[in-house]
């Protein structure tokens, strides 16, 4: 759980976050097939599908994606692990949440190459009072590939 998160760029506090378990009652969570970054399906799904088909259903759950360049709106690491939010297309609104197991240099306006698979859709509380829901990537590869320069 990671509260009071802020970001000056989009005027959100995340107050709460808990990763979903997207597991399905039928097996257990020690078979790790579907967690499992796959490059081929990664690229695939880069290719074919857009952020609008991401954001509106947990349907992707444990599908591979990989995201060639995201801008860091924000990033807090805390007990050893990471939460990032990212936006892609140079829109704040393309926003992915994405948590790593591990720690990663990318800070506030980097830019990051994500490899991941999807998880359950997590949301967030505005600062402005609203809520936003975006898709959630668990991350098997960060690497930080540049920064903003503005």
């Amino acid at each position: 759980t990671y509260h009071g998160y802020k970001s000056p760029k989009s005027q959100l506090t995340i107050t709460e976050y808990k990763d979903s378990d997207s597991s399905s009652s039928s097996s257990d969570s020690s078979s790790d097939t579907s967690d499992s970054y796959n490059a081929t399906e990664g690229e695939n799904n880069a290719e074919k599908y857009t952020y609008g088909d991401f954001v509106k259903s947990d349907d992707w759950v444990g599908k591979s994606y990989h995201i060639s360049k995201a801008e860091v709106l924000q990033a807090d690491e805390k007990d050893g692990q990471t939460v990032l939010l990212v936006y892609t297309d140079d829109d704040p609104d393309h926003t992915f949440m994405v948590a790593y197991d591990g720690k990663t240099p990318a800070v506030e306006d980097d830019y990051v190459d994500i490899q991941g698979v999807f998880s359950n859709r997590q949301s967030y509380d505005t600062k402005i009072g609203g809520s936003n829901t975006v898709p959630s990537l668990l991350a098997s590869k960060i690497t930080v590939t540049g920064k903003d320069s503005d």
